[in-house]
């Protein structure tokens, strides 16, 4: 135990200017949570056109679009991202349940309506296998 000798003297506790302001954000969601659902474990967007649109962005094409999908042995992650990199990448879809599987993977693309959106898919090598059904068990 310390004895009262070893604590500092006197502590300054006023560390902000007295002008400087504090704001909370943590209802800041709250506008963008009815885009997303939940099923197994897996949120994902449910309206892709309605959540850029809430964001700011005024007409979605597709085609200015890819599907970035990064799968690791803890988590599942699917992200938009903007060909001409204009616009910051937008999360879509998230799990830490799902592993790499076909099965999973399928299902997301499902989930994410993707045969309607028909996004290029950008994926690293090992999720090119996962998507040709060309998956070891080892991986």
């Amino acid at each position: 135990m310390l004895q009262r000798s070893w604590l500092p003297v006197s502590v300054n506790t006023n560390i902000l200017h007295s002008e400087a302001r504090i704001t909370y954000y943590r209802c800041r969601d709250e506008e963008l949570i009815r885009y997303f659902s939940e099923e197994g474990g897996f949120v994902f967007c449910n309206n892709i056109p309605g959540l850029l649109s809430a964001m700011g962005l005024s007409q979605y094409n597709s085609n200015e679009w890819r599907l970035f999908i990064n799968s690791s042995k803890r988590s599942l992650k699917c992200v938009l991202l903007h060909i001409g990199n204009k616009f910051a990448c937008v999360p879509i879809g998230h799990s830490i349940i799902f592993k790499e599987h076909y099965a999973t993977v399928k299902m997301v693309l499902q989930k994410q309506c993707y045969d309607e959106h028909n996004w290029t898919a950008c994926v690293e090598l090992k999720m090119v296998n996962i998507l040709l059904g060309q998956q070891s068990d080892y991986t």
